[in-house]
């Protein structure tokens, strides 16, 4: 009986490769042996062996090596989908603060808490707007009163002086630019334009509480007259 002769390969974590005595691998092994990520195999001739990741099956009889190898692979390809799935689980329940701005989203109160315990509704109850954040770091947003008077010369630039007051007073908007700060779930805005001229060209912070459907802005003044803008997200 000639001597038997062992072989040493190397597999890396999640691969899979199975073979028997007198063939040759399914694809090229690497040496690395130097490298602790990857472990060794020794078989003998006459063995069958398959490997995944730190599993290792070795058959010595022919007739039940493919029965045996189904069933490693099917245990390999069960915990791979299985690792796939819980990331995707877990990316899905924990988006980052910009994934979750990003959108259209309509307006629901504004409200803004004064120093003496009462609270402004500056434009009204049931207020009217859109806020929309794109993925490249651009905004609009405007809220206005919805139960605000028509002009009675129905013409765009003709209000009268009661009328154009009502309408500065009952309406807010603003564009720019922004970026996202997830340490504190806040962003920090850059007004190019808005409807109140002092805005344009300030830097602002707005902080940020996401949940389902429902975003909400915050700003923060030194006044310590906070301001709590609701919206939900546009359908």
């Amino acid at each position: 009986m000639g001597a038997v002769h062992a072989q040493r390969f190397w597999l890396g974590p999640g691969s899979a490769l199975s073979w028997q005595s007198g063939l040759q691998p399914a694809a090229p092994l690497k040496s690395v042996e130097n490298d602790p990520n990857w472990k060794s195999v020794v078989y003998k001739p006459g063995f069958s062996i398959l490997c995944c990741s730190s599993t290792c099956s070795k058959v010595a009889k022919p007739r039940r090596t493919l029965m045996k190898h189904r069933s490693v692979l099917s245990t390999c390809i069960v915990a791979a989908l299985g690792l796939s799935l819980h990331a995707n689980s877990v990316s899905g329940q924990q988006p980052s603060l910009k994934e979750g701005l990003v959108g259209t989203w309509m307006v629901v109160s504004w409200e803004q808490k004064k120093k003496d315990g009462t609270t402004l509704r500056q434009f009204g109850a049931n207020p009217t707007g859109m806020a929309i954040f794109d993925a490249g770091g651009r905004y609009i947003i405007t809220v206005m009163r919805s139960n605000r008077t028509k002009y009675a010369s129905n013409a765009l630039w003709q209000g009268s002086a009661e009328e154009n007051e009502a309408t500065a007073n009952g309406t807010q908007t603003y564009f720019g630019t922004y970026s996202v700060n997830e340490a504190d779930r806040s962003i920090a805005i850059h007004v190019e334009g808005s409807s109140f001229p002092n805005w344009n060209g300030t830097d602002q912070k707005r902080f940020i509480a996401i949940a389902d459907d429902r975003l909400t802005l915050t700003i923060r003044p030194p006044s310590g007259e906070t301001v709590d803008v609701i919206w939900k997200r546009a359908k």
